[in-house]
């Protein structure tokens, strides 16, 4: 049921029982209550400015005070979600699936299901009222006539003077009121009740309202009666005795709500669904009937949410008293001092501007609503005198992480109001006495005053300096380091401020060790452990990484012999270049800037020395290796499925395998870039390319070996000729005239070499007398070199009877090997040291020679030891007609060797036309 808006003050002035209920502008709180699950999903609890409501048989709609809608409910073809935009709406209405709203404009307003058109609205600019069912809508307009849409149960009549309706699924209603004369009812529809005759048009009783349940109808009369007509199977017709000065009806079903002039509900006929008012609803305004659910807006009394404070002032300051207040609207104030009302003192907000002491005294405010009167308590406003500092705060100075105190003691009337600053800017939640600093860091460090006050004034204590002292700031922090059993290590550290050291090893003290550097000699395993060290100064102290210190056990590896530098400055910390101890079954060495590699038997690969970017530690996982190669600060190594691994630093991509390489046979490492020998005879290389050292060169095609400089790259053609390109500076990719027959090449610094088939070595480069020291001029008569090996400005040659050959730069002794260095199966050269692999040595019997060409002899460890068996296939037996001369020629033989005992027996049947008289034994790595 809805009453037209603008008939609502004539309807309001007829109920002159309605004292307290006025027809002003008003809003209320939303109440909903019954048993309907889906009615009640997102129900909006708790809303307090509704103005108008309707309720469906499953939803509920709502007006608010700022002339929106909120629906909620089933929301089932969009009938509890009002279309985006609706607003100055004053009434609502819900059918079964579709929903209503009248706007301010007498637009109406149409959503949710229409499959009978119910939400096909004529274009109304002049609705006064509105009401909905099933699959039909009503509305008032043209100043009192009905209009209806969708699919109403009868052709709706030609009215006028209309000014209540009601819609039920079967038939409808209306009252007609002519001016001056009673309202009477008229229905219409297949399932009307009858409507009496005392109600009808020649009726004697007045109609202001209608409302329509499924089979009875009710009628609000102009002196707040009640009329029921049709069935009363439910009790319908059973008007509650108390139900007088009634103000608005609503039904639904079988069953009617009404309000009653003092805001009293009552419910009667089939109250299945807990549809009766719950206990204690009172003051409401409007009801709304829907199916096992009922809605309801009332007034609330007034609650205090905020009471006026008391205030401290001074003259002629502005002063103002404020209070909160929940209620329903319209809410009236009235301020009083001393229990006497302030003239135009009718707001929430009292302002008192220019106050006099003749003002001092107590305020409260009276707030009045239709419903309820409440007193606020009294504030207390009082004129006080300004403040005085009468302790100051002082200055501090303090290490860092301290808790820091600064105290003022301030004079004045109550309350004292503290608030400090820093370096003039206020400090967050620093309003008290005491200003608290825990854990102060230097950015607490500064200039602090605190601002005293009240009321009647401010006083700026006088400035007071914190100043924080800072502990060291560590700038370089010792480095994890692992060395072989006896080698020297030394941890160091650098710190900005620091003025003492204590190193620690396992979280004690090490005696002594108060320096930056702690150096260890000859270190065991059981100097192995966490080391750290803390660094002091009056400001506190800083703890550094703990690192580790791993110390290789086990004698030095016998099979690699090292000469030249031995240990390099890596900032902050110096690095040892010796291999680990421990090593065995080794295959090929490589030597970087300042790491090395070996590859052991089983395809692993083992580093030492600088890992500053990695480099010395091989990625997890990494096997079936067969070659390796080292750079500046980068390894690789090459796999038995032909794919190329790289790891350490890559700053110029010389880590970056190119995608697809998956055939190398060979690989080499320039400073910062590498190169890889294709199965086809070509090339890829990548990372630095300034000189053009890392771009294939057109001509380095069909390829049998390569090497790589520090900023050059040198390929064998597999005609004996030698590519080279990338940094000339030196002569050193100038390739001598006429080379051929290499099988080999080497790259330094600066210089290049190549090994000859018939054992000769030549070299070029190193043009510029600052960097020659004849790495590029292999000494006079050197022959039978079966590998080379280039440095930084030195050189190496492997003999045919595996001793080892140096010349160029001796500054660390990298030229020169040990002495007595034999068994020597392979070498590898850095910048400023060398290394070898030496096989365990071997010793072989003087040949016998059996008669017939057979000659047998007996190979053996040297020591006496058993040969082990799996080095035989490793060694090689080679046989020549002379022992030394430019044509001296050695011939491996293919021959195995057969255990026997310790020792191992080869027999050689010579067939040639030449006695072979000479032979020796080589075992590859």
């Amino acid at each position: 049921m809805q009453i037209s808006s603008k008939i609502a003050a004539v309807l309001m002035a007829a109920l002159s029982a309605a004292a307290n209920l006025s027809a002003a502008s008003l809003t209320a709180t939303l109440a909903q209550w019954g048993s309907n699950a889906i009615a009640v999903v997102n129900f909006p609890q708790g809303l307090k400015d509704a103005s108008a409501i309707a309720a469906g048989p499953n939803h509920g709609l709502v007006v608010r005070a700022n002339g929106t809608v909120l629906g909620w409910g089933d929301n089932s073809f969009g009938k509890a979600t009002p279309p985006p935009g609706l607003d100055n709406v004053i009434a609502v209405a819900a059918g079964a699936n579709h929903s209503v709203a009248l706007r301010a404009n007498g637009t109406v307003v149409s959503w949710g299901a229409n499959e009978s058109g119910q939400t096909n609205t004529p274009a109304f600019t002049d609705a006064t009222a509105i009401a909905a069912s099933e699959f039909y809508t009503l509305a008032i307009y043209g100043g009192g006539a009905v209009a209806a849409w969708g699919s109403p149960p009868a052709a709706t009549p030609a009215l006028a003077n209309v000014i209540s309706i009601a819609a039920a699924p079967s038939y409808a209603l209306a009252v007609v009121r002519p001016a001056g004369q009673r309202g009477y009812v008229v229905a219409w529809g297949y399932g009307a009740p009858a409507v009496p005759s005392n109600l009808g048009f020649n009726g004697t009783l007045d109609v202001v309202a209608v409302a329509a349940g499924f089979q009875h109808a009710v009628a609000l009369l102009s002196n707040g009666q009640l009329v029921v007509w049709g069935s009363n199977f439910f009790g319908q017709g059973n008007i509650p005795s108390g139900a007088y000065n009634i103000l608005g009806i609503s039904a639904y079903g079988n069953y009617t709500l009404a309000r009653r002039n003092d805001g009293a509900v009552f419910a009667w006929g089939d109250l299945t669904g807990s549809v009766a008012p719950p206990t204690g609803l009172s003051n409401v305004v409007a009801v709304a009937a829907g199916n096992q659910h009922a809605l309801a807006l009332f007034w609330e009394p007034l609650t205090f949410t905020a009471q006026p404070q008391s205030v401290t002032s001074i003259v002629n300051q502005t002063v103002q008293f404020q209070v909160g207040v929940s209620g329903s609207q319209p809410i009236t104030y009235q301020w009083q001092r001393q229990g006497t009302n302030l003239p135009g003192a009718t707001n929430f907000i009292l302002t008192l501007s220019g106050v006099q002491t003749n003002q001092a005294g107590a305020y409260r405010v009276v707030v009045s609503n239709p419903v309820s009167t409440i007193t606020s308590t009294a504030a207390t406003l009082t004129v006080l005198a300004p403040p005085v500092i009468v302790t100051p705060p002082q200055s501090q100075t303090v290490p860092q992480g301290s808790l820091v105190q600064f105290t003022v003691t301030g004079s004045g009337t109550a309350p004292l109001q503290y608030q400090w600053y820093k370096n003039g800017a206020p400090l967050a939640n620093a309003n008290l006495s005491v200003l608290l600093l825990p854990n102060v860091q230097t950015f607490d460090a500064g200039t602090y005053t605190v601002v005293i006050t009240n009321v009647a004034g401010a006083v700026t204590s006088a400035p007071v300096t914190l100043t924080v002292l800072l502990p060291p700031i560590i700038t370089e922090q010792p480095r994890s380091q692992t060395v072989p059993a006896g080698s020297a290590v030394s941890f160091s550290v650098t710190a900005l401020g620091a003025t003492s050291y204590q190193w620690r090893k396992n979280s004690v003290n090490i005696p002594g060790a108060t320096s930056p550097v702690l150096t260890l000699s000859g270190v065991q395993t059981n100097d192995a452990g966490l080391y750290q060290v803390i660094v002091s100064n009056e400001g506190g102290s800083t703890p550094s990484d703990v690192v580790q210190l791993t110390v290789l056990a086990g004698e030095p590896s016998r099979q690699l012999v090292p000469w030249g530098q031995q240990e390099a400055f890596v900032n902050p910390v110096w690095v040892s270049l010796l291999p680990p101890g421990g090593l065995s079954n080794i295959t090929a060495i490589a030597l970087g800037g300042y790491h090395g590699l070996v590859l052991r038997r089983d395809g692993t690969v083992v580093g030492w020395g600088d890992n500053s970017f990695g480099q010395a530690a091989a990625p997890a996982g990494l096997n079936d290796v067969k070659a390796i190669a080292a750079g500046l600060h980068h390894s690789v190594a090459l796999r038995s499925n032909g794919t190329v691994v790289a790891w350490g630093r890559n700053q110029l991509g010389q880590t970056n395998v190119p995608a697809g390489l998956l055939d190398a046979r060979a690989i080499a490492c320039g400073a910062n870039h590498t190169l890889a020998l294709r199965a086809n005879g070509s090339l890829a290389a990548w990372g630095d390319n300034a000189y053009g050292k890392a771009s294939v060169f057109p001509s380095a095609t069909n390829l049998i070996a390569i090497a790589a400089g520090a900023e050059h790259s040198l390929a064998v053609r597999s005609n004996g000729t030698v590519v080279a390109w990338g940094n000339n500076d030196d002569g050193q990719v100038v390739v001598p005239a006429g080379l051929s027959n290499v099988i080999a090449v080497a790259a330094g610094d600066h210089h290049s070499l190549a090994l000859r088939r018939d054992g000769t070595v030549v070299g070029w480069g190193a043009a510029r007398p600052l960097f020659n020291y004849d790495q590029a001029n292999p000494p006079a008569n050197l022959r039978s070199v079966m590998a080379i090996a280039a440095g930084g400005n030195h050189s190496l040659a492997l003999l045919a009877d595996n001793t080892v050959v140096g010349w160029g730069a001796d500054t660390y002794g990298q030229r020169t090997p040990p002495a007595g260095l034999a068994g020597v199966a392979m070498v590898a050269a850095g910048p400023a040291r060398s290394l070898a692999l030496v096989l365990p040595p071997l010793k072989f019997s003087t040949p016998r020679f059996l008669g017939g060409g057979v000659v047998q002899l007996e190979v053996a460890n040297r020591d006496g030891s058993p040969l082990e068996t799996n080095r035989l296939g490793r060694i090689q037996v080679w046989t020549s007609s002379r022992l030394a001369g430019p044509d001296v020629d050695w011939t491996p033989l293919n021959n195995p060797l057969i255990p026997q005992g310790q020792k191992a027996l080869f027999t050689h049947t010579n067939t040639g036309p030449q006695l072979q008289r000479f032979y020796r034994v080589v075992e590859q790595p």
